[in-house]
């Protein structure tokens, strides 16, 4: 799929750092995905596992879609360090 990029936001309300998937629907060029945005969303709301990023809104406009989603540490070679398993994180914060 084409046409989607992640940004990094600020949400006021919920006072975290989020991760928002932008899609421009324009450029996605199978149907079927399209067709699938709205179910994708509705289904990942509705997930509730500590190694599934959460889906915390999806807003629509006429050319995009965007999901504003839990935002996770990427691990990267260059930075070895920050290597984190959201899942283990999600865990030991679950026990607290």
């Amino acid at each position: 799929m084409g046409g989607a990029e992640t940004r990094q936001a600020h949400a006021l309300p919920i006072a975290l750092d989020v991760a928002v998937k932008v899609m421009d629907i324009n450029q996605i060029k199978e149907d079927y995905v399209i067709k699938n945005l709205c179910r994708e969303a509705k289904i990942m709301s509705k997930l509730n596992h500590p190694c599934i990023v959460a889906l915390f809104q999806t807003m629509q406009v006429p050319t995009q879609m965007q999901n504003f989603l839990e935002r996770t540490i990427v691990a990267s070679p260059i930075n070895p360090l920050r290597r984190e398993s959201l899942c283990t994180r999600k865990q030991e914060n679950a026990g607290r």
